[in-house]
């Protein structure tokens, strides 16, 4: 294996290597919010943060998932999502780009006609420190 080359950073190099790291330390903030994006969720149930409440939210979820698979099925704690009222289980569809194309799920797929109160939502995930 050939040696890889021994570099030096002599005083020609320190301004290339300060702009570099400026550089990543003033986009780093961009690349970690992008998880955090708002989306739009198709909201299917909320339910209370009991073990009744997940028991339901899971029979809830399978009734779905058996008349609509999809890949896009969340069911979480309300608390990992800002938008959504906390202390709450949440079954959800999503996330989709824009409000338009999470209402077009909920009314051309029959979604609408199984949950009738079921409605569109914009939500965030929360970036859990």
């Amino acid at each position: 294996m050939p040696a890889l080359p021994k570099i030096r950073f002599d005083q020609d190099h320190q301004p290339w290597l300060l702009l570099v790291l400026t550089l990543l330390i003033t986009l780093a903030p961009f690349a970690s919010s992008r998880a955090s994006d708002p989306g739009w969720f198709v909201i299917l149930g909320s339910l209370p943060e009991t073990q009744a409440g997940l028991n339901e939210a899971n029979l809830l979820a399978g009734t779905i998932e058996r008349n609509f698979p999809s890949e896009r099925l969340i069911v979480s704690e309300t608390a990992f999502y800002r938008g959504l009222t906390p202390g709450l289980y949440v079954v959800m569809l999503g996330p989709y780009q824009s409000a338009a194309a999470a209402q077009q799920e909920l009314t051309t797929s029959g979604l609408k006609e199984l949950v009738p109160d079921a409605y569109v939502k914009q939500a965030s995930e929360r970036v859990l420190d």
